[in-house]
Protein backbone atom coordinates (compact mmCIF):
# COMPACT_ATOMS: atom_id res chain seq x y z
CA UNK A 1 0.00 0.00 0.00
CA UNK A 2 1.34 3.43 -0.97
CA UNK A 3 0.94 5.91 1.86
CA UNK A 4 0.14 9.55 1.16
CA UNK A 5 2.61 12.32 1.93
CA UNK A 6 1.49 14.06 5.12
CA UNK A 7 2.20 17.77 5.63
CA UNK A 8 1.38 19.75 8.77
CA UNK A 9 0.76 23.46 8.19
CA UNK A 10 1.83 25.03 11.46
CA UNK A 11 2.77 28.23 13.24
CA UNK A 12 2.37 29.00 16.93
CA UNK A 13 1.24 32.51 16.03
CA UNK A 14 -2.35 33.06 14.93
CA UNK A 15 -3.48 35.19 12.03
CA UNK A 16 -0.72 34.17 9.62
CA UNK A 17 -2.93 32.43 7.05
CA UNK A 18 -2.62 28.75 8.05
CA UNK A 19 -6.15 27.88 7.04
CA UNK A 20 -5.97 29.82 3.78
CA UNK A 21 -2.70 28.08 2.95
CA UNK A 22 -3.97 24.60 3.83
CA UNK A 23 -7.18 24.94 1.83
CA UNK A 24 -5.74 26.52 -1.29
CA UNK A 25 -2.51 24.52 -1.46
CA UNK A 26 -4.73 21.44 -1.22
CA UNK A 27 -6.95 22.77 -3.99
CA UNK A 28 -3.94 23.57 -6.18
CA UNK A 29 -2.62 20.02 -5.80
CA UNK A 30 -6.12 18.61 -6.41
CA UNK A 31 -6.34 20.56 -9.66
CA UNK A 32 -3.14 18.86 -10.77
CA UNK A 33 -4.93 15.53 -10.53
CA UNK A 34 -3.81 14.52 -7.05
CA UNK A 35 -6.33 13.24 -4.53
CA UNK A 36 -6.07 15.38 -1.39
CA UNK A 37 -7.32 14.92 2.17
CA UNK A 38 -7.49 18.00 4.39
CA UNK A 39 -7.62 17.49 8.15
CA UNK A 40 -8.96 20.23 10.42
CA UNK A 41 -7.12 19.82 13.73
CA UNK A 42 -7.99 23.25 15.12
CA UNK A 43 -10.87 23.55 17.60
CA UNK A 44 -11.82 26.88 15.96
CA UNK A 45 -12.82 24.78 12.91
CA UNK A 46 -11.94 27.55 10.44
CA UNK A 47 -10.93 25.06 7.74
CA UNK A 48 -14.21 23.20 8.13
CA UNK A 49 -16.21 26.42 7.95
CA UNK A 50 -14.25 27.60 4.90
CA UNK A 51 -14.72 24.29 3.09
CA UNK A 52 -18.13 22.79 3.91
CA UNK A 53 -19.69 25.37 6.22
CA UNK A 54 -21.26 24.64 9.60
CA UNK A 55 -20.65 21.02 10.57
CA UNK A 56 -23.06 19.24 12.93
CA UNK A 57 -21.78 15.65 12.71
CA UNK A 58 -18.75 13.76 13.96
CA UNK A 59 -15.22 14.63 12.92
CA UNK A 60 -11.57 14.28 13.88
CA UNK A 61 -12.23 14.53 17.62
CA UNK A 62 -14.44 11.44 17.77
CA UNK A 63 -11.85 9.41 15.82
CA UNK A 64 -9.03 10.48 18.14
CA UNK A 65 -10.99 9.74 21.29
CA UNK A 66 -12.06 6.31 20.00
CA UNK A 67 -8.73 5.66 18.20
CA UNK A 68 -10.77 4.77 15.11
CA UNK A 69 -10.10 5.09 11.40
CA UNK A 70 -11.16 8.27 9.62
CA UNK A 71 -13.24 6.58 6.90
CA UNK A 72 -16.64 7.47 8.37
CA UNK A 73 -15.88 11.19 8.71
CA UNK A 74 -14.12 11.85 5.38
CA UNK A 75 -16.31 14.38 3.58
CA UNK A 76 -16.32 15.48 -0.06
CA UNK A 77 -15.93 19.19 -0.80
CA UNK A 78 -17.11 21.25 -3.77
CA UNK A 79 -13.64 20.89 -5.31
CA UNK A 80 -13.04 17.64 -7.25
CA UNK A 81 -10.32 15.45 -5.68
CA UNK A 82 -10.42 17.49 -2.45
CA UNK A 83 -11.77 15.87 0.72
CA UNK A 84 -11.99 16.92 4.37
CA UNK A 85 -11.89 15.44 7.85
CA UNK A 86 -13.87 18.15 9.66
CA UNK A 87 -13.47 19.48 13.17
CA UNK A 88 -16.52 18.90 15.37
CA UNK A 89 -17.59 20.63 18.58
CA UNK A 90 -15.91 17.85 20.56
CA UNK A 91 -12.44 19.17 19.60
CA UNK A 92 -12.47 21.23 22.81
CA UNK A 93 -12.25 17.98 24.85
CA UNK A 94 -9.62 16.13 22.83
CA UNK A 95 -6.51 17.22 24.73
CA UNK A 96 -8.05 16.12 28.02
CA UNK A 97 -9.08 12.77 26.53
CA UNK A 98 -5.67 12.16 24.99
CA UNK A 99 -3.79 12.95 28.20
CA UNK A 100 -4.64 9.58 29.80
CA UNK A 101 -3.96 7.43 26.73
CA UNK A 102 -0.91 5.18 26.46
CA UNK A 103 1.23 6.35 23.54
CA UNK A 104 -0.81 9.52 23.46
CA UNK A 105 1.42 11.20 20.88
CA UNK A 106 0.71 8.48 18.29
CA UNK A 107 -3.08 8.31 18.44
CA UNK A 108 -3.55 10.14 15.12
CA UNK A 109 -0.96 7.85 13.52
CA UNK A 110 -3.00 4.89 14.73
CA UNK A 111 -6.18 6.44 13.34
CA UNK A 112 -4.53 6.93 9.96
CA UNK A 113 -3.21 3.36 9.97
CA UNK A 114 -6.78 2.16 10.61
CA UNK A 115 -8.20 4.23 7.73
CA UNK A 116 -9.10 1.90 4.85
CA UNK A 117 -9.36 4.73 2.30
CA UNK A 118 -5.92 6.12 3.14
CA UNK A 119 -4.14 4.69 0.11
CA UNK A 120 -6.58 6.56 -2.18
CA UNK A 121 -4.92 9.86 -1.28
CA UNK A 122 -1.68 11.33 -2.58
CA UNK A 123 -1.32 14.11 0.00
CA UNK A 124 -2.77 14.86 3.43
CA UNK A 125 -2.60 18.49 4.61
CA UNK A 126 -3.27 19.22 8.29
CA UNK A 127 -4.42 22.63 9.55
CA UNK A 128 -3.03 23.01 13.08
CA UNK A 129 -4.06 25.22 16.01
CA UNK A 130 -1.87 28.28 16.77
CA UNK A 131 -0.32 26.70 19.88
CA UNK A 132 1.37 23.49 20.97
CA UNK A 133 -1.02 20.91 22.42
CA UNK A 134 -1.44 17.14 22.48
CA UNK A 135 -3.34 17.46 19.19
CA UNK A 136 -0.39 19.33 17.65
CA UNK A 137 1.97 16.71 19.04
CA UNK A 138 -0.12 14.06 17.30
CA UNK A 139 -0.23 15.85 13.95
CA UNK A 140 3.53 16.39 13.88
CA UNK A 141 4.21 12.80 14.93
CA UNK A 142 2.00 11.59 12.07
CA UNK A 143 3.51 13.96 9.48
CA UNK A 144 6.36 13.55 7.03
CA UNK A 145 6.88 17.30 6.63
CA UNK A 146 5.82 20.60 8.11
CA UNK A 147 5.24 23.89 6.31
CA UNK A 148 5.31 27.24 8.09
CA UNK A 149 3.22 30.21 6.90
CA UNK A 150 4.58 33.54 8.14
CA UNK A 151 2.90 36.91 7.67
CA UNK A 152 5.07 39.85 6.68
CA UNK A 153 5.18 41.31 10.20
CA UNK A 154 7.98 41.57 12.78
CA UNK A 155 6.33 39.46 15.49
CA UNK A 156 6.11 36.56 13.04
CA UNK A 157 9.91 36.29 13.12
CA UNK A 158 9.83 35.67 16.87
CA UNK A 159 7.24 32.93 16.36
CA UNK A 160 9.43 31.07 13.85
CA UNK A 161 12.35 30.76 16.27
CA UNK A 162 10.10 29.43 19.02
CA UNK A 163 8.44 26.98 16.64
CA UNK A 164 11.75 25.61 15.36
CA UNK A 165 13.03 25.14 18.91
CA UNK A 166 9.91 23.21 19.93
CA UNK A 167 9.93 21.01 16.84
CA UNK A 168 13.64 20.27 17.25
CA UNK A 169 13.02 19.11 20.83
CA UNK A 170 10.10 17.00 19.64
CA UNK A 171 11.95 15.30 16.78
CA UNK A 172 14.93 14.50 19.01
CA UNK A 173 12.93 13.14 21.95
CA UNK A 174 10.61 11.01 19.78
CA UNK A 175 13.20 10.27 17.06
CA UNK A 176 10.86 11.49 14.33
CA UNK A 177 11.87 11.67 10.64
CA UNK A 178 9.90 14.94 10.38
CA UNK A 179 11.39 17.37 7.84
CA UNK A 180 10.84 21.09 7.25
CA UNK A 181 9.51 21.90 3.78
CA UNK A 182 10.11 25.57 4.35
CA UNK A 183 8.62 28.91 5.28
CA UNK A 184 5.99 30.66 3.15
CA UNK A 185 5.56 34.42 3.31
CA UNK A 186 1.86 35.29 3.45
CA UNK A 187 0.00 38.61 3.35
CA UNK A 188 2.82 39.79 1.11
CA UNK A 189 2.43 43.46 0.15
CA UNK A 190 5.41 45.40 -1.21
CA UNK A 191 3.52 48.65 -0.70
CA UNK A 192 4.35 48.23 2.99
CA UNK A 193 7.98 48.79 4.01
CA UNK A 194 7.85 46.10 6.68
CA UNK A 195 7.19 43.43 4.05
CA UNK A 196 10.60 43.83 2.40
CA UNK A 197 12.31 44.16 5.78
CA UNK A 198 10.81 40.90 7.04
CA UNK A 199 11.70 39.14 3.78
CA UNK A 200 15.33 40.31 4.01
CA UNK A 201 15.62 39.18 7.64
CA UNK A 202 14.17 35.77 6.75
CA UNK A 203 16.59 35.39 3.83
CA UNK A 204 19.50 36.18 6.16
CA UNK A 205 18.37 33.91 9.01
CA UNK A 206 16.82 30.87 7.33
CA UNK A 207 18.30 31.01 3.82
CA UNK A 208 16.86 28.52 1.38
CA UNK A 209 14.16 27.45 3.85
CA UNK A 210 12.29 30.52 2.60
CA UNK A 211 10.17 29.52 -0.37
CA UNK A 212 10.39 31.58 -3.53
CA UNK A 213 6.63 31.74 -4.00
CA UNK A 214 4.75 34.15 -1.74
CA UNK A 215 1.05 34.57 -1.02
CA UNK A 216 0.11 38.15 -1.78
CA UNK A 217 -2.52 40.18 0.03
CA UNK A 218 -5.87 39.39 -1.55
CA UNK A 219 -9.31 40.42 -0.31
CA UNK A 220 -10.84 37.33 -1.94
CA UNK A 221 -9.54 35.16 0.91
CA UNK A 222 -12.00 36.84 3.28
CA UNK A 223 -14.89 35.41 1.25
CA UNK A 224 -13.90 31.75 1.67
CA UNK A 225 -15.73 31.09 4.98
CA UNK A 226 -18.91 32.66 3.59
CA UNK A 227 -18.85 31.11 0.13
CA UNK A 228 -17.11 27.81 1.03
CA UNK A 229 -14.95 28.24 -2.06
CA UNK A 230 -11.26 27.96 -2.82
CA UNK A 231 -9.37 30.87 -4.36
CA UNK A 232 -9.59 29.10 -7.72
CA UNK A 233 -13.39 29.22 -7.59
CA UNK A 234 -13.50 32.75 -6.22
CA UNK A 235 -11.26 34.03 -9.03
CA UNK A 236 -12.78 31.97 -11.81
CA UNK A 237 -14.28 35.01 -13.55
CA UNK A 238 -11.87 37.64 -12.21
CA UNK A 239 -9.70 39.66 -14.57
CA UNK A 240 -6.75 39.41 -12.16
CA UNK A 241 -6.09 35.97 -10.73
CA UNK A 242 -3.45 36.84 -8.11
CA UNK A 243 -4.38 34.07 -5.69
CA UNK A 244 -4.66 31.46 -8.43
CA UNK A 245 -1.17 32.36 -9.66
CA UNK A 246 0.30 32.35 -6.14
CA UNK A 247 -1.05 28.95 -5.13
CA UNK A 248 -0.34 27.33 -8.49
CA UNK A 249 3.28 28.42 -8.11
CA UNK A 250 3.43 27.33 -4.48
CA UNK A 251 2.08 23.85 -5.30
CA UNK A 252 4.82 23.39 -7.91
CA UNK A 253 7.53 24.52 -5.50
CA UNK A 254 6.25 22.29 -2.69
CA UNK A 255 6.27 19.26 -5.00
CA UNK A 256 9.84 20.00 -6.09
CA UNK A 257 10.97 20.38 -2.49
CA UNK A 258 9.42 17.05 -1.53
CA UNK A 259 11.16 15.33 -4.45
CA UNK A 260 14.48 16.93 -3.44
CA UNK A 261 14.01 15.86 0.19
CA UNK A 262 13.23 12.30 -0.91
CA UNK A 263 16.29 12.23 -3.15
CA UNK A 264 18.53 13.37 -0.29
CA UNK A 265 17.17 10.62 1.96
CA UNK A 266 17.59 8.00 -0.77
CA UNK A 267 21.17 9.08 -1.41
CA UNK A 268 22.05 9.10 2.26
Amino acid sequence: MTKPIIISVINQKGGVGKTTLTLNLGAALARRGHKILLIDADLQANLTQSTIGQHEGEGLAECLIEEAGLDEVITATREPNLFLVPASDLMVEVDLQLASKIGRERVLSNCLDATKKLDQFDYILIDNPPYFSLVTLNTLTASDYYLVPVSAAYLSLVGIRLLEQNIEKLTKSLKLPLKCLGVVLTMYDLREKITKQVEEVLQETIGDKLLVNKIRVNTNYKSAPIEQQTIFELEKTASRKTGTEDFTGLASEVKVRIINQQDRVANG
